[in-house]
């Protein structure tokens, strides 16, 4: 059928230079295109390990970022024998157990397999999952683009682009990085299947699709998304179907349980937080902006995969150009990640079509990875490794830079963390401020998962119980870090605001987001609170003050809405932050 020919997509009537077919016209021996392929395929790989393993190795043993709630949960499910409870026990706020458990249960399960600490697999298992990405994101591109050439560029753009792993290496990448795995290795046997039907690369991509929906939402969006938009690219529609059915009947032993404890809107709620307004709109400006990669140095895969992207709409090769559109308007939190993917394989086109041969003339690609009169070349050979170690530098800059994610919870903090698990109340409440916005920085997430104590207004796993009351938590939690930079009294208005107050507030100290970020998040605040008459210092140390919210503090915030407080009002603490 012609139609699965065109999933071949460089071959699409004959264009581009590997239309004539791979190894056309090249009889050199295999072995020596095997050798050639080396140098470039590791390359790649050590580029990958340098962007991914760098910020690990700096976390100090802890995980980056956040991870706090798949902690809990992991806890939960070995407490519970491994059966999915009704709730997590995470911060007191009855969240069900509905999360995708995949990845959940393939922590809990080696945690217990093998001789190594819970904590440490949210450390060293995001790394290794979002390493595996990079060889099935090659996978993919292999069953899509005409040579491996093609292949390896887009798996180059895919090592080094921030934003396809920044979401991955952190804590939270048991379960994201998981996804993402099994979502491209959907792909691409859902690629094998349309192409040549064996009933056996069917069966994988089911199995891989239905794995990816129990890892993470966004992963089920985008498994589900590629099967559909690859089997219109093939001009078939019952492969496609077969293979949603499958993937619907091997993730059933999770939704089906989610479904009956909490309804069918119950199922859905996560995915639909802001609205397919609000995240249609942002998806747009996103796409004009053409500024997903993450890159804060040069935009290399921005560049070459805007220039595949022309190609294809020059070529009337339409999957690529309309799947980067799709996953940017349709994926409410990480269509932008998920975006990386046809993004890169443009950029496979941008590099091997557009950008080389404007250097050199390209007559055929060989079986190598590289063209073999580009690789002959040894001025375009070390220009092309020189643009992936300048591509690897800026990924290296972003990981250490403030406006990264990619930062461990300070060893001081964590120590002021067990201060308050030893010293405070077990029904205690908390107001953690940092000045940003949860899920940038692990204080947050981390904080009830390492006390058992409550954190007010932070809204981890919140979104289970329902899109009003996810907005109405993220909410009080922007105006509640927009105190960090206000006074004694901005804590006050805020607790009126919602009608009550914690027992503590507690500030970090320290770069929380690495040596690049200022050493004291809320330096107007704590001046304020240390010395009110009002809060009373329970600690103070390197890594954190906490003070007790008394009762006349609890009082004047009661009071607040008829005193003359200042407030801040949800709209203008989210342009503040």
């Amino acid at each position: 059928m012609r139609g699965l020919d065109l999933l071949r997509l460089g071959r699409l009537r004959g264009e581009g230079p590997g239309a004539a077919g791979e190894g056309a016209g090249d009889a050199r021996p295999r072995a020596r295109a095997s050798a050639a392929a080396i140098v470039p395929a590791f390359a790649v790989g050590l580029a990958a390990v340098l962007v991914r393993g760098i910020p690990i190795l700096g976390s100090g043993g802890f995980p980056l970022n956040d991870g706090g709630l798949f902690y809990v949960m992991a806890r939960d499910l070995q407490a519970n024998s491994f059966l999915m409870p009704a709730t997590t026990s995470y911060n007191g706020a009855d969240i069900p157990f509905a999360y995708p458990p995949l990845g959940i249960y393939l922590v809990a399960f080696l945690h217990l397999a093998l001789p190594v600490q819970l904590i440490d697999l949210f450390v060293w298992l995001p790394l290794a999952l979002s390493l595996a990405s990079v060889a099935a994101m090659f996978f993919l591109a292999r069953q899509l683009l005409p040579t491996r050439f093609h292949a390896l560029v887009a798996t180059a753009a895919f090592a080094v682009a921030p934003q396809s792993y920044m979401w991955v290496i952190e804590g939270g990448g048991v379960t994201r990085g998981l996804g993402l795995l099994l979502a491209l290795l959907a792909a691409g046997w859902t690629v094998r299947y349309l192409r040549d039907g064996r009933a056996a690369q069917g069966a994988l991509a089911m199995l891989a699709g239905g794995l990816a929906v129990a890892s993470h939402p966004n992963a089920a969006l985008f498994a589900v998304l590629a099967v559909v938009l690859l089997g219109l690219q093939a001009r078939t529609l019952g492969r496609p179907l077969r293979i949603l059915i499958g993937m619907g009947v091997v993730s059933a032993p999770w939704w089906a349980i989610v479904a009956v404890r909490l309804g069918p809107t119950g199922l859905v709620s996560a995915g639909s937080l802001d609205g397919p307004a609000v995240v249609a709109l942002r998806g747009f400006f996103e796409l004009l902006s053409f500024s997903t990669t993450g890159e804060v140095f040069l935009p290399i895969v921005a560049a070459t995969g805007f220039l595949g992207l022309l190609l294809c709409l020059n070529r009337r090769i339409w999957l690529l150009p309309v799947w980067l559109a799709v996953e940017l308007l349709v994926d409410e939190r990480l269509g932008a990640m998920y975006a990386m993917v046809p993004l890169c394989l443009a950029a496979g086109y941008g590099l091997a079509d557009v950008v080389m041969p404007a250097f050199v003339r390209v007559s055929d690609y060989g079986r190598d990875l590289m063209p073999g009169e580009l690789w002959r070349s040894t001025a375009l050979r070390d220009g092309l490794l020189g643009i992936l170690c300048i591509a690897t530098f800026g990924s290296l800059i972003f990981d250490l830079s403030a406006v990264s994610p990619e930062h461990a919870l300070p060893a001081a903090t964590r120590e002021a963390y067990q201060w308050v698990s030893d010293n405070t109340p077990a029904a205690a409440s908390f107001a953690i401020i940092t000045g940003s916005p949860a899920g940038t920085d692990g204080s947050q997430e981390w904080f009830p998962a390492l006390t058992s104590r409550m954190s007010v207004a932070t809204p981890q796993g919140v979104e289970w119980l329902g899109a009003e009351k996810w907005r109405s938590t993220y909410k009080d939690n922007v105006a509640l870090q927009a105190c960090a930079s206000d006074t004694a009294e901005c804590l006050l208005a805020w607790a009126s605001d919602r009608g009550g107050a914690p027992q503590y507030v507690l500030l970090p100290k320290g770069p929380l987001l690495g040596a690049g970020s200022p050493n004291d998040c809320c330096t107007a605040l704590r001046h304020s609170l240390l010395a009110s008459g009002d809060f009373v210092v329970a600690y103070d140390g390197p890594g954190a003050t906490i003070v007790r919210w008394p009762a006349v503090a609890a009082r004047k915030a009661r009071a607040g809405r008829e005193s003359e407080l200042p407030r801040i009002l949800p709209g203008e603490a989210e342009a503040a932050v």
